[in-house]
């Protein structure tokens, strides 16, 4: 069995690894810009605190923003 300390771990190191591939990613096309902003708004935002949210759309989120360098 898995404790929370466990977890979190687990979570943490593969938040890192996410960065740190993100960081070494090529841009992607513009034209992904406009799509992913529209999700975000229509797709994501009204699952906001979800386990969906949390564990896919969040994380995918920060990777786009990694790998595009935004704030």
């Amino acid at each position: 069995m898995c404790d929370m300390a466990t977890v979190r771990s687990t979570d943490h190191h593969i938040t890192d690894k996410l960065k740190d591939v993100s960081k070494r990613a090529p841009p992607l096309p513009s034209v992904f810009h406009g799509m992913l902003k529209f999700l975000d708004q229509n797709i994501k935002k009204p699952m906001e605190g979800t386990l969906i949210d949390k564990f896919i759309f969040e994380p995918a989120k920060q990777v786009y923003i990694d790998a595009k360098r935004l704030d």
